[in-house]
């Protein structure tokens, strides 16, 4: 099965009232909100911050919109399960979302396998932590590729990978943290423009659930 594009038919059938772009990114506005507020302690202001925006945008949908939702999350834990590669980039792209008035699109995926081809270093091994930041991650294609070609080398990247992300996009820090998140990546994403050396707010900073040495 095509589980991209079983993700692109679902997002287009849902978009009966709001355009598959804005459905596309309240999807993962909401899943990774629910993933940052199981690593949360409930009751915090961080967590009811964003319990709050949860709640603020799952409320324009109607019910089976909602169990909608939680059927494209299932169709992504099938897709990347079946192609370690930027799914949601690929998914953003098919729909038609890229910005092109700012020039927003998404490294594709035999693009980004050849960088992580060039970072590749024969010496890493299993042993060796490996951290690296990305600012302007976009999507975090070519993570997630260096990733899968550490795997194809039987290096344990859930282990030695640490990475710090940023982006000036809400929607690409969604994407880059949900994506980790389910890969078990540790890492941290953040929404900030790296230029700028801007005070970030805590709600802007999503920690995933490896990097807190927890199990999605």
């Amino acid at each position: 099965m095509d589980y991209k594009q079983e993700i692109i038919n679902k997002i287009r059938d849902m978009s009966k009232y709001y355009s598959g772009h804005q459905v596309f990114r309240d999807w993962i506005e909401l899943y990774a909100l629910a993933i940052a507020n199981v690593c949360e302690p409930e009751g915090t202001v961080v967590w009811n911050k964003r319990e709050q925006q949860y709640l603020n945008t799952i409320s324009k949908y109607q019910t089976a919109e909602v169990y909608g939702f939680a059927e494209l999350g299932g169709l992504l834990t099938l897709a990347l399960e079946k192609d370690m590669s930027d799914i949601l980039g690929s998914v953003y792209m098919g729909i038609e979302t890229g910005n092109k008035a700012t020039g927003q699109f998404f490294t594709p995926d035999n693009v980004s396998q050849l960088v992580a081809r060039l970072m590749d270093d024969e010496a890493v091994s299993n042993d060796m932590p490996i951290k690296l930041h990305e600012p302007a991650c976009g999507s975090c294609g070519i993570i997630i590729a260096y990733a899968r070609a550490l795997r194809d080398k039987d290096i344990n990247y859930q282990k030695l990978l640490d990475i710090k992300a940023s982006d000036i996009d809400f929607a690409c820090v969604y994407m880059s943290y949900i994506q980790l998140s389910l890969l078990g990546i540790k890492a941290v994403v953040v929404r900030q423009d790296s230029l700028l050396g801007e005070k970030v707010p805590q709600e802007h900073i999503f920690v995933t659930p490896a990097r807190k040495g927890m199990l999605l």
